[in-house]
């Protein structure tokens, strides 16, 4: 199950402020498109210590705006710049071997890091801190895992890409349990899926995730939207269906408007036109890009419903951050879902994976009820992640001075 807890209660017997290289080679954008990003740098924030990111330019902009007293790192100072959509997409692949070698080469000449902190358990990240580990032996090592991909005949996606991504990924994963000294996970699933990769329960801690709690409050502005969807606008995270619920429930609610949140590529946008011309949605889509925590709130506290279809998940944030806002829920039935948001089962009914008509009749019964009560709930918050977090790397480096 998923647990918050605070028990762990360490004194700083070392340095006042530990020095952290925080890898985070694998952001390919301005904006942190994926709920792991978020969470990375929502409990880094709130940490008190020297931190050096290693990361591309591109996202500095960003990520200053989240952790201004952070030093920076360039991961992406290449000759080499594959061109977007390059053989389907590769050049993602050639651009995280060359960062993961670039990081390499810039942080080894670095000795003061006592920590590294690995957002994401890509090769970009997992690299630089096996060869860094490899070198200076006594740096720790802390990752983050959010989720295990899917077999490549299992997923709904270009098969070629997903068994890149499985194959990258379990090779990551290997590197990460030869040189962690704590590895932090969303939920029971995720430990479970570590441990039977090898990975020792001991080093494991279900850190899970949580939300903002200054902007949680019930907003007075005016009712927009019915719906809303939120995450990545990509074929696991569910868009499409979306889009074919959204169609569904016009047959019945022909005015019905669905706002959506989050960051979509080039050629992906592109498709979502299409089937919005296909299906004559134009006027009942609205495509609001990304959109801050403050915002992003005030949209939650005033819209009924959130569309949650996706495919596959290690978490679900926006769930998280939907159900504090008073929202209802509709998501497909991942059995992740069960054991995180069990005691919130009052506020998320589910339709078997894949079944949009399904949840597009759940929905539609739900605008029936034309009274709108979003009352907030109590949820964790980023707060009581970083605090267990900074507790854990703390422990670990007390061992280390002993």
């Amino acid at each position: 199950m998923f647990k918050m807890t605070n028990s762990l209660k360490i004194t700083r017997k070392i340095t006042p402020r530990i020095t952290i290289c925080v890898l985070a080679n694998q952001l390919l954008s301005s904006d942190l498109a994926s709920g792991g990003d978020v969470l990375a740098f929502e409990v880094l924030r709130r940490f008190k210590d020297n931190i050096t990111i290693v990361a591309p330019k591109t996202s500095y902009h960003r990520l200053r705006r989240i952790i201004s007293r952070a030093k920076f790192i360039s991961s992406d100072d290449l000759r080499f710049n594959p061109q977007p959509n390059f053989i389907g997409g590769i050049e993602i692949l050639f651009r995280y071997f060359l960062r993961s070698f670039a990081a390499s080469r810039l942080i080894i000449k670095n000795r003061k890091f006592q920590v590294l902190y690995l957002t994401g358990d890509f090769i970009c990240n997992s690299i630089p801190a096996a060869i860094y580990k490899l070198i200076y032996p006594k740096a720790i090592v802390i990752s983050n895992f959010y989720h295990l991909n899917p077999s490549p005949w299992k997923r709904e996606n270009r098969f070629l890409f997903s068994l890149a991504s499985f194959l990258l990924q379990r090779f990551s994963l290997f590197l990460i349990r030869k040189i962690s000294n704590h590895v932090f996970v969303l939920s029971s699933e995720g430990r479970n899926a570590l441990i039977a990769l090898g990975f020792n329960p001991g080093i494991i801690t279900i850190s899970g995730a949580g939300v903002t709690t200054r902007n949680i409050k019930i907003v007075d502005i005016t009712r927009k939207y019915d719906l809303l969807f939120v995450g990545r606008l990509n074929l696991t995270k569910g868009i499409y269906d979306a889009i074919k619920i959204l169609e569904k429930v016009k047959n019945s609610h022909p005015n019905v408007k669905m706002a959506v949140v989050g960051s979509c590529s080039t050629n992906e946008m592109k498709t979502i036109k299409r089937q919005l011309e296909q299906y004559r949605l134009n006027k009942n889509f609205d495509y609001l890009g990304f959109v801050n925590d403050i915002n992003k709130n005030k949209l939650m506290g005033v819209t009924p419903i959130l569309v949650a279809p996706s495919h596959e998940e290690g978490f679900g944030m926006g769930i998280l951050e939907g159900i504090a806002n008073g929202m209802k829920v509709v998501a497909y039935d991942l059995p992740v879902y069960k054991t995180i948001f069990n005691k919130y089962n009052k506020r998320i009914k589910y339709a078997p994976l894949g079944n949009a008509d399904e949840m597009a009749r759940i929905i539609s019964g739900l605008l029936e009820d034309k009274i709108i009560s979003n009352t907030t709930l109590k949820v964790p918050t980023w707060e009581g992640v970083a605090k267990l977090q900074e507790d854990v790397i703390l422990r670990q480096l007390n061992r280390i001075e002993k």
